[in-house]
């Protein structure tokens, strides 16, 4: 297969499609380039109405030259993990772009005022005009350690039920021969960070199971009626229906 990319068309192997992610793994035939490490900016750190900027000209090489491609100026809407009831297979960035701003192409880069890149439009939303949803780049993250380590990359499952009314990641239920279960994790503990991240509510814990590369042990800390406790995780992959 072919991809366009460093300024040209080169030869590219595909080499994993997670499902229902809108993007897929490839290895491109570069040759002798040499790419500067690209900075990230963590989207944890995005407020609502942040300023961010699409690149649609540029490709990856664009982003680190001194003088890159035309911007589209737009803002950082929300971070959503579903859309019309469907659960994504990652979490999305809701992008706004102004009213007068042209359609952004899928896979074009996303970053912030400083160059640091954010993630790769994913799509349009239908019937909302100027809104996006935006791959992050923790996303992309993930899939690249799932391949790299051997796993077939998906949705990360580690076995607890929560009650979602309550927003609070308090487990309700943990299910039998699970990660959860194999790790010591019990019912009505309180989860408090996974891995680096602090746990606010439900939805920082679902974000952050999401990201979870597979197979990889990751610490866990609970709040166990008074006492706080530290246990090793390993997520797997979710067997879908």
């Amino acid at each position: 297969m072919n991809i366009h990319g460093m300024g040209e068309d080169r030869r590219a192997s595909r080499l994993l499609v997670p499902a229902g992610s809108g993007f897929f793994l490839a290895r491109v035939e570069a040759g002798e380039v040499a790419v500067a490490p690209q900075a990230f900016l963590d989207f944890r750190s995005l407020k609502p109405g942040t300023s961010v900027q699409l690149r649609p000209e540029a490709d990856e090489m664009d982003v680190l030259k001194a003088s890159p491609a035309p911007v589209v100026p737009a803002r950082f809407a929300a971070l959503e993990i579903r859309y019309q009831e469907e659960a994504f297979l990652f979490p999305m960035l809701r992008i706004q772009l102004a009213p007068e701003a042209a359609l952004a192409k899928p896979g074009t880069l996303v970053t912030d005022d400083q160059g640091r890149l954010i993630g790769i439009v994913s799509a349009h939303l239908p019937k909302e005009p100027g809104a996006l949803h935006v791959i992050p780049m923790e996303a992309v993250e993930k899939v690249c350690s799932d391949w790299k380590n051997g796993a077939t990359t998906g949705r990360s499952w580690v076995g607890l039920q929560f009650l979602e009314a309550t927003q609070v990641p308090q487990v309700a239920r943990v299910a039998r021969h699970s990660p959860a279960e194999a790790a010591g994790i019990r019912r009505g503990d309180i989860i408090l960070s996974c891995g680096d991240h602090l746990i606010g509510d439900l939805q920082d814990l679902m974000v952050e199971v999401a990201l979870l590369p597979l197979e990889q042990p990751v610490e866990w800390r609970l709040l166990r009626q008074q006492d706080t406790l530290s246990v090793r995780l390993t997520p797997v992959q979710k067997k879908e229906p």
